[in-house]
């Protein structure tokens, strides 16, 4: 049939076909006449075109499993920059601890006079007002535009020192009798008072 159909093809030497297809016969049947000769030679061929097709499947497999792999693996690297931006953002929005603040009242957990100190941020009036609502009305020290770190360590600094004068606390950890006033007023204004932008020493009634 495919004689018949090359032999009115324009342009194919017929000859050259015919003893192409002749060599191909020959070869086929050659390995046809050989493994039925030798069974065991065509098992092996057969098996050996299992293998080739099953490493194929395997490879196609390992290809689509490290692409998944390497999807999996950028999503998650995007999810981290997203997270590490988040953060930074917020701990970017947290404004710094810069004002320090002493203030006087009638303590209304325990009824008596006490002093409070402690650290804000900005003008510190909100935090003031909300002091003067719990009893804390009267302002003796408001320390602004202190560097960064240096409220927290002088916070932190004079509870070390009035616990070593034998002041305890009327509760918490800021609320002492007025009896410490004077240390603190002293202690602050030797150590606050060269960093501050603005040290106001004006003895100031507070509206909640």
């Amino acid at each position: 049939m495919a004689e018949a159909i090359v032999r009115f093809e324009p342009g194919v030497d017929y000859d050259r076909f015919r003893a192409y297809m002749r060599v191909m016969r020959v070869h086929a049947t050659e390995r046809n006449y050989t493994e039925a000769c030798e069974p065991s030679l065509r098992a092996e061929r057969e098996a050996a075109e299992r293998a080739e097709r099953e490493a194929a499947i395997q490879k196609q497999k390992a290809d689509r499993e490290e692409r998944a792999r390497a999807q999996e693996a950028r999503a998650a690297a995007a999810a981290e920059r997203k997270a590490r931006t988040g953060q930074a953002a917020k701990a970017g929005s947290v404004k710094p601890k810069d004002v320090f603040y002493v203030v006087t009242g009638t303590d209304r957990v325990t009824g008596k006079p006490g002093v409070k100190f402690g650290i804000s941020n900005g003008d510190g009036e909100v935090r003031l007002s909300r002091h003067a609502r719990d009893g804390y009305n009267t302002r003796h020290r408001l320390f602004t535009g202190l560097p960064e770190g240096v409220a927290r360590e002088a916070e932190n600094g004079m509870l070390a020192r009035l616990k070593g004068a034998g002041h305890r606390p009327l509760h918490g950890r800021e609320y002492y009798p007025q009896a410490a006033l004077g240390l603190i007023l002293d202690s602050l204004d030797g150590d606050l008072t060269p960093a501050a932008d603005s040290v106001d020493k004006e003895v100031k009634a507070l509206t909640g």
